[in-house]
C-alpha cells in the first residue's frame, strides 16, 4: 500500500458488483478503474474471503453463474490486492450493539471508524449506518 493511494474499506458488496457480470455499477467500475491505475489501495475485514466465496457459491446454487465462472471469479478476487485488517471484536461487539447490526457488518463499520478511511459499500442498511 502507498502512502499517496487513495485508501477505501471495501465490503463483499462492493466486490461481488465488480466480479458478478449481472451487477454492473458504474461508481464500483470507476473505483476498479482507479485500483488498475495504481491509485486506490483496498482494506477490508479478514471475513471477506469467505463472504465472497459463500456469495459465490450461492449465484452457482442458485444457477446465476456456472460452477466455472465462479471459479474463475474466485481467482479473479484473489489477484485483487487487499489488506486483510485485524478488527477488535469488542470495539465492533460495541458498534453492532449500538446500531443494531451483525458482527460481520460490524467488522466493516470498525475498520472504517477506527481508520477514519472511507467505506464502500453498495448494502443501502449499512450505507446508512456507516454515516450514524
Amino acid at each position: 500500500m502507498r502512502e499517496d493511494d487513495i485508501k477505501y474499506i471495501i465490503d463483499s458488496s462492493f466486490i461481488l458488483a465488480h466480479l458478478l457480470p449481472d451487477e454492473k455499477v458504474s461508481q464500483v467500475d470507476e473505483v476498479f478503474e482507479k485500483y488498475a491505475q495504481g491509485n486506490v489501495s483496498f482494506i477490508a475485514s479478514p471475513i471477506l474471503p469467505f463472504e465472497v466465496t459463500n456469495a459465490l457459491r450461492y449465484a452457482v446454487t442458485s444457477k446465476r453463474i456456472k460452477k466455472e465462472n465462479a471459479q474463475v471469479l474466485i481467482s479473479d478476487f484473489l489477484n485483487i490486492i487487499i489488506y486483510l485488517h485485524e478488527v477488535d471484536l469488542i470495539g465492533a461487539l460495541r458498534i453492532s450493539l449500538k446500531v443494531n447490526c451483525s458482527i460481520y457488518d460490524a467488522s466493516y463499520l470498525y475498520l472504517a471508524e477506527n481508520l477514519n478511511i472511507p467505506f464502500l459499500t453498495l448494502d443501502e442498511k449499512i450505507k446508512k449506518l456507516s454515516k450514524t
